[in-house]
């Protein structure tokens, strides 16, 4: 009996969880251009490795 109210909490919590992360949107991202920094020379160890 206890295992039956336990599965169906579960579900239930389960299609809330859903039900609720749905209106979510991702956002445009990046909505500017990335630089990356790289702090060592061209053509140094870095590179071979």
């Amino acid at each position: 009996m206890n295992r039956s109210i336990r599965r169906r909490t579960l579900a239930w919590l389960g299609l809330a969880a859903v039900a609720l992360a749905s209106p979510v949107k991702a956002q445009k991202f990046p909505e500017k251009p990335i630089s990356l920094l790289v702090g060592f020379t061209p053509g140094g160890a870095a590179d071979t490795v």
